[in-house]
């Protein structure tokens, strides 16, 4: 993904190659699911360096800033029809005048005149969320200029707006902008912000008093086969979004719940595109109660410096973490010099190039200790600072950077980052990994269980209970887990075992899995006429696999006075 703020984020989400695979009674060897770069891949990919433009120019940090309540835009607001010839005479007639764009390009173009400097990128993205606009990126153009002070505002605009009869080209895709002029004693700047239409979003009220949940209500511009929202909660927090309304992609309903004491949130919606590698941000959100002012702050919490970037954001990211009570990472030097080799071909990518791969070859931790069990990639770029702090500081201001850096079961990060010098700024390459632990999947038996009640819920069939593992099966999973035998195999031994130890005839469906919240069942699973199920659950790796996938098995169980039905299972005994 490609944004102009050059920060993204890849997850789990992202995986196209199958969730879930259904398996058949033959002993077929087990494919790996999650599909990624190969090390040679990765290894024969050019190290290329950061280039300067992806930076802000002249770009200055501020400690605070205010915006006037008053002088915010209605949630509903119209652009008047002076600003929407000047909006399609500079963008082509794609782009739409945005009264919160409008509201941005003044607060920018007054920080630039009072402050001689051009706004971060955390800084665009704060004004133009206060200013109520909704686009995941937005980019900023501004010149500034003389102008006698008894030019009057109307007088300015007609010459440096109106007066200017080039007519902009078409864009191919919707846009939204902005332009303001601001001035202050003899200097003027005219500001312009424009950003790509991803998503239409109805109209957001602030959050009213005794309320706690914000309600997103909208539909993706392009086609979505699935949509998700982040919200941040308190400091370090954050929380998913859930449908309030069963509808599909690509439009959305998401309820999401906004902590008590959060005066303001960012939320940030998510789409995955058919036959797309990547999720990406169609949305991000700034949420606030009703007269909250809203100020933007930027902390950072000081830790002392070693001069080794991946070290010192390191310390400052298990700070944080353990401020937050999640257990500390441990950094991948081995994997950390992978990503900070690919940092610069995969911060200054364009569209088109081979960015994507090189991205999901790290998310693969192909040099990480351990079993991977899900690994999520973030790149976030800071200009005007080189400081660990600061560019964390940074990225835990969007919720899906805190979902992949502050996830409670990460255990391993990895750290590679690019900077043609220290002035200009940082970019960094991010990536966290959970890892399988020990054979206990007591936890992922209820999550598979109510995942298939879920299932039968919406066919209006009544949940089945959860019969105690059968011994066989339980034995059939040791040996997957301990690598003696293959998955279909061994279940396919321990079914006929099963079957012998009751007198009946037993049948299961076996998955493997490499996300338990994506479980496809078939139909006669979530159908059976029977009120219980035996489930195992254990996890291997493939051979060639980068990531250990699940293996699920699930047996109906009739009881004694029930008859016994036939099932038209992917697995029988």
């Amino acid at each position: 993904m490609k944004i102009i703020t050059k920060s993204a984020y890849f997850t789990l989400f992202s995986i196209l190659t199958g969730c879930t695979q259904a398996h058949h009674p033959h002993h077929e060897a087990s494919r790996p699911l999650a599909s990624f770069p190969s090390r040679a891949e990765l290894a024969a990919a050019p190290e290329k360096p950061l280039p300067e433009s992806v930076f802000v120019d002249h770009a200055t940090r501020v400690e605070r800033w205010d915006i006037d309540p008053a002088s915010l835009p209605a949630a509903d607001a119209k652009p008047d029809a002076r600003m929407v010839g000047a909006i399609q005479s500079l963008f082509g007639d794609k782009t739409t005048a945005s009264p919160a764009l409008v509201c941005a390009a003044r607060e920018l173009g007054q920080l630039q005149l009072t402050k001689g400097g051009a706004p971060t990128e955390g800084m665009r993205r704060y004004m133009a969320g206060r200013c109520g606009a909704t686009l995941p990126s937005v980019t900023y153009a501004s010149r500034e200029f003389p102008v006698p002070e008894k030019v009057s505002d109307k007088q300015l605009w007609q010459e440096v707006i109106e007066k200017p009869k080039k007519k902009a080209p078409n864009s191919e895709v919707a846009m939204q902008a902005g332009v303001a002029i601001v001035r202050l004693k003899d200097r003027a700047v005219v500001s312009m912000v424009v950003g790509r239409t991803t998503a239409a979003l109805e109209p957001l009220a602030p959050v009213k008093a005794g309320v706690n949940e914000v309600l997103l209500r909208g539909a993706v511009s392009g086609p979505s086969e699935l949509v998700y929202g982040i919200i941040n909660q308190g400091a370090h927090g954050f929380a998913p979004c859930v449908p309030a309304e069963p509808v599909e992609p690509p439009r959305f309903s998401l309820r999401c719940p906004m902590a008590e004491g959060d005066e303001s949130a960012w939320v940030d919606v998510m789409s995955r595109a058919p036959q797309k590698i990547m999720s990406r941000a169609v949305l991000s959100v700034m949420a606030r109660r009703e007269g909250a002012k809203a100020p933007y702050v930027s902390a950072v919490t000081e830790i002392h410096p070693t001069g080794n970037f991946a070290k010192d954001l390191l310390a400052h990211l298990n700070a944080a973490r353990v401020r937050g009570q999640l257990a500390p990472l441990a950094l991948s030097t081995e994997q950390s010099a992978i990503n900070q080799r690919l940092a610069g071909s995969i911060l200054g990518a364009d569209e088109g190039d081979n960015a994507e791969r090189l991205t999901l070859g790290l998310m693969a931790g192909w040099e990480v200790q351990g079993m991977v069990r899900r690994g999520d990639l973030l790149t976030l770029i800071a200009s005007s600072t080189a400081e660990p702090g600061a560019w964390l500081t940074e990225a835990l201001d969007q919720p899906i950077s805190r979902s992949i850096l502050l996830q409670p079961d990460r255990r391993v990060v990895a750290i590679g980052a690019a900077s043609p010098s220290p002035q200009l700024g940082v970019g960094a390459v991010i990536s966290t990994y959970a890892l399988f632990e020990g054979n206990d999947h007591e936890a992922e038996v209820i999550q598979v269980l109510r995942q298939l009640n879920k299932a039968r819920s919406k066919r209006g069939l009544r949940p089945v209970k959860l019969a105690a593992e059968l011994f066989p099966m339980k034995a059939a999973a040791s040996r997957i887990f301990q690598g003696k035998q293959g998955a279909s195999e061994a279940i396919s031994e321990g079914l006929d075992e099963s079957s012998q130890q009751s007198g009946t005839s037993l049948q299961a469906a076996y998955f493997e899995a490499i996300d338990l919240e994506a479980l496809d069942f078939p139909a006669a699973l979530e159908t059976t006429p029977h009120s219980r199920v035996s489930i195992t659950v254990t996890h291997y790796r493939p051979a060639g696999a980068a990531w250990g996938q699940y293996v699920i098995v699930i047996v109906p169980l009739p009881r004694v006075n029930e008859e016994s039905a036939q099932l038209d299972l992917p697995h029988r005994g």
